[in-house]
């Protein structure tokens, strides 16, 4: 299962461990999350990247948004993927953690909001690199 979550303590921690399956399980662990304080995503495993739903990607990074979360990062996250940790409203990276939005490189435009979230956490030229 790529998506699996646990509430311990008022802290929600889902565990992001792939592309399959990521938009319908992260909603319901985030519909299972309910009164949670906080929410941890812990992305980890491979490469968390690949979207089939562009739509369903700016659904969720909406959704995330107005949430108390934050997204530990382990692995490989380009994407939609990383548009959803753009979303949270913190992140915390691995030293060996590798992100990016990769699809500009052949013209693929950035659907859920990471044309705008990445040049104001990081600054333009940063995010234009």
């Amino acid at each position: 299962m790529a998506v699996s979550h646990s509430t311990s303590g008022g802290v929600c921690i889902i565990a992001i461990g792939g592309p399959d399956g990521l938009l319908p399980g992260l909603s319901a662990a985030l519909d299972s999350a309910g009164a949670a304080s906080r929410i941890v995503l812990d992305v980890a495993g491979g490469a968390l990247g690949l979207a089939a739903d562009a739509d369903g990607f700016a659904d969720m990074a909406q959704r995330l948004s107005a949430l108390p979360a934050v997204a530990a990062l382990r692995g490989t996250v380009t994407g939609p993927g990383f548009e959803l940790v753009l979303a949270c409203r913190g992140r915390v990276a691995h030293p060996q953690a590798r992100f990016g939005l990769t699809g500009v490189s052949v013209g693929l435009v950035p659907g859920a909001g990471g044309t705008q979230r990445l040049p104001r956490l990081t600054g333009v030229p940063f995010a234009a690199a």
